[in-house]
């Protein structure tokens, strides 16, 4: 049987796709197949330098400069770097090759540029004014002493994690320099670097941030803010711990939101829990809504900001104090699915000594979305408390069109022995299964 070489029938257009999907190292490794793969490489559109992958580290950075001066005239569509590690020892040596290969990446109208260090260099200026950049994913670069015109005309998605801006202004200018910026994704501030973090933009409609800390700061010295203003917004990814007031336009065009806010170290503070509820209230048009919530010290009078009525929202995943819990039931009338989680702190420990978190005050009507449209309920780490019993049983009483309760219990409570802990447990799933249901199709399922 005649076996057909049908990898070499193909013309070098389709083979320079093929080699494109594999790091540069490997697609490189094709020049000894034969001598028509001998320089086939060099019209690869994506080039992926990776240390761990890439060369020993004595070799790394003169094999990327070697591919780079090798490299035809062709456009570049993706240049993706990760140098990590003592490759470079001289800053400015390191500075010098860099700034090269960005200008290489450049004058062959990159469109997606991917820079993953692990220590601040300062990238060349011209990066920030290049015309064909679509993508752009920087880690740990430095924008502070760079020059503050920036003109980004077709970038879309920008990846920011643990860069150095050199003040407020700087991340201001920019996300201002970047007029078509749809999709914006920053992890990580320092906050010797920023006071408040001002995300304004008319075009981004895909956010996600992660206000955490790179480097450690005493909190006595925190007066971090945090402000967005995106009309356009469409999706809001928060986590934040450090701000100590967040200030927001309304979303009118969002239609899901994810925000967990674990701020422990503004205790008693009116200003950061009014600022809380005020997003809460600011993110009324979404359909899918997951809140988290570390934060116990919520004055009932405060809850008074939240009017707003959730007409759109469909699902709610909640780890918050259980006011919260009252004022979706009372305000998303059209709310589906619920699913309750445990609140923890920001290191993901649970909080089991917050009691007040979770209290159930029966309201004066049963709400529209439980009587009419709540289909499916879920609670995870079900503490098997009275309060916890008397909610789900005011669901299973009023849920007219409720198709499935869902309890997952707690594995331990700190308190009790093993014996007085299954034994509470029991009793709770037993009460519970007893409770005469207003839905005849609803299922319980307890475990």
């Amino acid at each position: 049987m005649e076996i057909s070489d049908r990898l070499s029938s193909l013309p070098d257009d389709v083979l320079c796709h093929i080699l494109s999907f594999l790091p540069t190292k490997f697609s490189v490794a094709t020049s000894i197949l034969a001598t028509r793969y001998r320089f086939l490489w060099a019209d690869v559109p994506n080039l992926d330098f990776d240390c761990d992958i890439h060369y020993g580290e004595s070799s790394f950075v003169e094999t990327i400069s070697r591919v780079m001066s090798l490299r035809n005239a062709r456009d570049i569509n993706t240049f993706r770097l990760r140098l990590l590690g003592d490759i470079l020892f001289d800053e400015a040596e390191a500075d010098a090759q860099l700034d090269t290969w960005i200008r290489t990446t450049i004058a062959h109208n990159v469109q997606s540029l991917d820079i993953d260090l692990d220590y601040q260099i300062e990238l060349p200026p011209c990066l920030l004014t290049c015309k064909t950049l679509v993508n752009l994913s920087l880690h740990f670069c430095d924008r502070e002493g760079m020059p503050d015109a920036i003109f980004l005309p077709n970038l879309k998605r920008l990846h920011l994690d643990c860069c150095q801006y050199g003040g407020d202004e700087k991340l201001q200018g920019l996300i201002s320099g970047c007029p078509v910026l749809e999709e914006l994704d920053i992890e990580l501030i320092s906050v010797y670097d920023l006071e408040c973090c001002v995300i304004s933009s008319p075009t981004i409609k895909w956010l996600k941030l992660n206000l955490d800390m790179y480097q450690g700061c005493d909190s006595e010295f925190w007066d971090y803010k945090l402000q967005i203003n995106t009309p356009s917004l469409r999706y809001l990814n928060v986590r934040d711990v450090i701000s100590q007031h967040i200030s927001t336009r309304t979303f009118n065009s969002l239609v899901e939101a994810d925000i967990c806010l674990y701020n422990d170290l503004v205790n008693d503070d009116v200003l950061y829990s009014s600022s809380v509820l005020e997003l809460v209230e600011k993110v009324c048009q979404v359909k899918c809504l997951t809140l988290s919530i570390n934060y116990g010290q919520f004055l009932d009078s405060s809850f008074a900001v939240v009017t707003s009525k959730f007409i759109n929202l469909t699902k709610l995943e909640l780890a918050a104090d259980w006011r919260f819990l009252f004022k979706f039931l009372e305000n998303a009338d059209n709310l589906q699915v619920l699913i309750i989680r445990e609140v923890h702190d920001k290191f993901g420990r649970d909080n089991l000594d917050r009691d007040n978190l979770k209290c159930w005050r029966e309201p004066q009507q049963v709400p529209t979305c439980i009587s009419s449209h709540l289909r499916q309920v879920t609670i995870d780490a079900f503490g098997y408390s009275e309060d916890e019993f008397t909610l789900v049983s005011y669901i299973l009483k009023n849920g007219e069109v409720l198709k499935m309760m869902k309890l997952h219990g707690r594995c331990y409570v700190p308190y009790l022995k093993d014996n007085e802990f299954q034994k509470k447990k029991f009793n709770a799933f037993q009460r519970i299964s007893e409770v005469e249901r207003r839905s005849q199709t609803c299922k319980l399922k307890l475990s």
